[in-house]
């Protein structure tokens, strides 16, 4: 492979169309990329080269997903008192968007951060829509988390290819994948310590449906 090492500001280099390659900086700096392609990724050298050794062990490469198909976008609270979870974050300094609330009860709150990371407040009515575990069990130890950290994949079919191997692999699944309300595709598994961690699709907005239908049972 070939290096070009950029010294003085306003050094630039032109990569050929095509052209996989990678930008190393050891310290803070700034740089223009003019018309970067899509899916262009950045990210710390020591990212960098931990996944370059990674890439070279052919075992950790079949074991592990690429760390580029997986984006940690969204963290859901299932509130006991909705109203009093609000009011606590809120006192905390973020600001905190509610949706309209509906005649079936539902409520819905969301938090956005740059980068697209959003923190979404939801009331025990809307767990039951899109987790099965919240129409079985009684408390925590049964599946009723109230914490579900999720996870996007890069595509609808990556979704269940993933709940099924990891259900494969013994981890509990708290709800199968299904075509969710808000137009993704969804499932959620849970980890060793008994968290929910939701799979998701990117979402498409024609499968986008309303009022929610509840979630097949697990």
């Amino acid at each position: 492979p070939r290096s070009v090492r950029l010294h003085k500001p306003g050094a630039f280099v032109i990569v050929p169309k095509g052209v996989w390659h990678t930008a190393k900086v050891r310290a803070p700096s700034s740089a223009l990329f003019v018309t970067p392609g899509q899916g262009t990724l950045t990210r710390p050298v020591e990212q960098y080269e931990t996944a370059e050794r990674a890439a070279a062990d052919p075992a950790t490469t079949a074991a592990s997903p690429s760390l580029s198909s997986l984006r940690l976008n969204q963290l859901n609270l299932v509130c006991r008192d909705f109203d009093a979870s609000l009011a606590f974050y809120r006192a905390l300094g973020i600001e905190i968007v509610e949706s309209p609330r509906g005649a079936d009860g539902i409520r819905h709150a969301t938090a956005q951060w740059p980068g697209g990371f959003q923190l979404d407040f939801d009331n025990e009515v809307l767990a039951r829509f899109y987790n099965a575990a919240w129409r079985t069990g009684e408390g925590k130890s049964q599946g009723r988390s109230r914490v579900v950290t999720s996870i996007t994949l890069p595509t609808r079919e990556a979704v269940d290819q993933r709940y099924a191997a990891l259900t494969a692999a013994g981890y509990v699944g708290r709800q199968c994948p299904f075509d969710a309300f808000w137009g993704a595709r969804y499932a959620i598994v849970a980890d060793p310590d008994n968290n929910d961690i939701g799979l998701a699709s990117p979402l498409d907005a024609a499968r986008r449906t309303w009022p929610p239908v509840t979630s097949p049972a697990s």
